[in-house]
């Protein structure tokens, strides 16, 4: 089964924009259990901070967020620091969990980890690229 780690902008887009949307779609195969799901404190706590500080939602709904990814996620805790993103560097803990997870997948909307495309053992694509691995 693949390993994945979703960046926190494909969690943003399935949770805070219209539906049916890759991102979306991504995220409801997780919560089906087609790929293993994991995730870092690092990413659930800006997650968190995004959801709450940019996008106004309530702490009780962001808490029954973060806890419904913690209850589908494997969490990796990334024994290292990564520094291969010098543009945007809140992007090296994605890789961070990646390479701590042994992923096989990062799924991402995000420029600086979309034009690096592979990071050690682990593909970078789009969720709109991903989803089609699952189509039967």
């Amino acid at each position: 089964m693949f390993r994945v780690v979703l960046d926190t902008n494909v969690y943003i887009s399935a949770f805070c924009f219209t539906k049916s949307t890759p991102p979306t779609n991504v995220y409801i195969l997780a919560l089906q259990g087609r790929f293993e799901l994991w995730i870092s404190t690092k990413i659930l706590l800006e997650l968190a901070d995004k959801l709450q500080n940019k996008f106004a939602w309530a702490p009780p709904q962001v808490e029954r967020v973060i806890k419904q990814i913690a209850r589908h996620a494997h969490l990796a805790e990334p024994n290292q620091q990564i520094k291969v993103i010098d543009a945007d560097p809140s992007d090296n803990m994605i890789l961070e969990c990646a390479l701590a997870a042994d992923a096989h997948f990062i799924v991402s909307g995000d420029k600086h980890l979309l034009a690096l495309k592979k990071f050690e053992n682990t593909t970078i694509m789009t969720p709109s690229d991903f989803i089609v691995l699952f189509r039967d």
